[in-house]
C-alpha cells in the first residue's frame, strides 16, 4: 500500500501533508493544553491563511507554502513545549 502512495506522490506532497498535519496536531494541541493564548492561536491561523492565498500569487509559486508551513511549524514546537527537538541518528 505504501508503494502505491509513494509512486503516486512527490516528496514534497508527502513533506506538505506532514507539515500540514503537525500545524493543525500542534495548533489543536495548544488550544486544548491551554499553552497558547486565543489570540496567538488565531495569529497562526492568519498566518497560515496568508500564506495559503498569497503565495499563489508571488513569483516564487505555490510550492513555497510547504516551506512556509513548516516554518511555522518550528515555531510553534518552541512555543508550546519550550524546547527544541532532537532528531535521532544513526550510530556509528
Amino acid at each position: 500500500m505504501m508503494a502505491l502512495i509513494y509512486r503516486t506522490m512527490s516528496r514534497t506532497v508527502l513533506a506538505g501533508m506532514l507539515a500540514a498535519g503537525l500545524f493543525w496536531g500542534l495548533l489543536g494541541h495548544a488550544w486544548w493544553a491551554a499553552k497558547l493564548t486565543h489570540r496567538t492561536g488565531l495569529f497562526f491561523v492568519l498566518l497560515w491563511t496568508a500564506g495559503m492565498v498569497g503565495f499563489p500569487y508571488l513569483a516564487i509559486g505555490r510550492g513555497a507554502f510547504t516551506v512556509w508551513v513548516a516554518l511555522l511549524d518550528i515555531v510553534l514546537i518552541f512555543l508550546v513545549f519550550k524546547r527544541d527537538f532532537e532528531i535521532p541518528t544513526r550510530p556509528e
